[in-house]
Parts: structure tokens; C-alpha cells; sequence
């Protein structure tokens, strides 16, 4: 779907008038656009890992994040749920990032705050980690031998 028939498919489906851009404008408001984690740990990682970022998104969202938020650039891969057709917790698109990644299961770690997407990651075979804080997360990483500064 295009930015613009998703903005005349939320309007139709929740009768609503605004135009497309003032709709991008509060659609987009939801969106942080900080970190939680510090800029500098995925400086850290991008020098030894192949970062992926695999996101349940729509067109207006994605073309936001992909010119506000800095954070995304650190990711070669991107993969969003609205360009490929399927959507986290579905194993496909788990499938379809590791093809992109060209990687094993069993090399990749997969980070969410959603816990049913981080279970569909783990039967898979991916080491799978479920986000509930920035803290926590950093450990988790020290733990695995990963230096987090």
C-alpha cells in the first residue's frame, strides 16, 4: 500500500476527514523520536555485527523514521512488515530477514518488546531476547560478551 491509500484506508475504515498531510503530521506523533538505548552502543555493534532492523510498520511510519530518526542508519538491513507483506510474530518474516542477512539462525540475535514476537523468533532457532529495559538489555549483552562500553 502507498503512503496515501493507507491514510484513504484509515479514513474510510475510522471516518475520519483530515487530509494526508495533516494526518501524517498526528499519525507520525506517535512515533519517539529518541533512543532508549545510547547512539553510541549501536556505533559499538555495527563494527562487529550485521545490524538488522525488522519492524511491524506502515508506508507513512517508515518514510518518517527513515528521515527523522538517525538511529536507523545503523542498520544495512531494514525490514518493514508493510513492504514485505507479512508481519511479525509470522516466521516468514524472520525468514526473509535472515536470507537478507545471509545468516543461520543460530547467528543471529533477535531483540523485542513484544513477547509473541520473541517466542516465534526462539522456535525458530534465534536467539531470541525479550526487551523490558535498557538496563536489563545492556546486561544481557555484557553476559553474552558483547561490549557495551
Amino acid at each position: 500500500m502507498t503512503p496515501r491509500e493507507w491514510h484513504a484506508h484509515l479514513a474510510r475504515k475510522y471516518e475520519f476527514s483530515n487530509d494526508f498531510d495533516e494526518f501524517c503530521v498526528i499519525w507520525n506523533s506517535v512515533l519517539e523520536p529518541g533512543t532508549i538505548l545510547p547512539d553510541a552502543l549501536f556505533d559499538r555493534l555495527a563494527e562487529t555485527s550485521s545490524l538488522a532492523l525488522l519492524s511491524n510498520t506502515d508506508p507513512i511510519h517508515v518514510a518518517h523514521m527513515e528521515a527523522t530518526f538517525p538511529f536507523v542508519h545503523h542498520f544495512p538491513v531494514r525490514i518493514y512488515s508493510c513492504r514485505v507483506g507479512f508481519s511479525k510474530p509470522s516466521p516468514a518474516i524472520f525468514h526473509r530477514t535472515l536470507r537478507d542477512l545471509g545468516a543461520l539462525p543460530e547467528e543471529v540475535m533477535f531483540v523485542d518488546d513484544v513477547y509473541d514476537n520473541v517466542a516465534a523468533a526462539a522456535r525458530l532457532g534465534i536467539l531470541a531476547f525479550h526487551f523490558t529495559s535498557a538496563d536489563e538489555f545492556l546486561e544481557q549483552l555484557r553476559t553474552l560478551g558483547i561490549a557495551v562500553g
